[in-house]
């Protein structure tokens, strides 16, 4: 019985790592669909003569590139404590 218990307590930790992977890629698309976005919008404010070319790119650079190291980060650690909790419920059947 203590098996069983256990084997379900993995089995619910597995999910959860799960989820919190699943969350940290819809994390990661919805700032990059914020990134285009805001390309877009700059895009638009460089033609329409709003604002210079260079505090668009200055902007965009360090935006997208703050965003794209958060996003890689997070997906990367999410990914990697899936695969502890993976190597572990296998460790333990």
């Amino acid at each position: 019985m203590n098996t069983q218990n256990n084997t379900n307590i993995g089995l619910q930790w597995f999910q959860e790592r799960c989820r919190q992977a699943n969350a940290s890629f819809n994390v990661a698309v919805g700032f990059a669909g914020a990134t285009a976005l805001l390309s877009i919008v700059v895009a638009i404010s460089v033609s329409m003569g709003k604002t210079s070319e260079a505090t668009a790119a200055a902007a965009l650079g360090l935006t997208s590139g703050a965003v794209s190291v958060y996003c890689f980060k997070l997906s990367d650690d999410a990914n990697k404590r899936l695969d502890a909790a993976v190597k572990e419920l296998l460790n333990e059947e």
